[in-house]
């Protein structure tokens, strides 16, 4: 009897332990070091509201990221890349996600997020670090002194990096 409550426990998580894999499989693309900042994770229910208030006319969310319609603070939206820069400093190529020019960075300021991205931190050229960041003050790296900001392209309607 208590061998058998053993199997099926070991059964039943290998059977979640599969599963689990089987949905970055079917993504595609290998998206090694993603983290859990997926437009599923971050936006919940919003997503619908957004589609809800958008036009009739179908939106292309390329053209949302050119020109952004709220107030981006140090973010440049304009003029993205496609892709995400990941925790070795290198362009993964993920069309889901888009990455800002350099933004001036001061270690002794405090900068906040709005959304969940992942911010990578350079001395000139130099790679420094990269940060999956959630809502609100972002890292402080002595040694930086620029940064890049890496996210999902459906946070392009709403992503703002301020100064505080």
């Amino acid at each position: 009897m208590k061998i058998k409550k053993y199997l099926l426990l070991g059964v039943s998580m290998m059977i979640l332990a599969g599963c689990g894999g089987e949905s970055e499989e079917t993504n595609g693309e290998a998206e090694e070091g993603m983290g859990t900042l997926s437009a599923e994770s971050e936006e919940g229910s919003d997503a619908e509201t957004d589609r809800a208030t958008e036009s009739g006319s179908e939106s292309n969310e390329e053209s949302s990221e050119e020109e952004p319609t709220h107030d981006t603070g140090l973010l440049d939206l304009s003029d993205t890349e496609e892709g995400w820069l990941n925790f070795e400093g290198d362009v993964g190529g993920n069309a889901e996600y888009r990455i800002t020019p350099e933004i001036e960075y001061n270690p002794d300021t405090d900068y906040e997020i709005n959304n969940g991205a992942y911010v990578t931190y350079y001395n000139g050229d130099e790679f420094i670090k990269t940060v999956q960041q959630g809502k609100g003050t972002i890292e402080q790296v002595e040694e930086a002194d620029n940064i890049r900001v890496s996210y999902h392209s459906s946070f392009g309607n709403k992503i703002a990096l301020t100064e505080q």
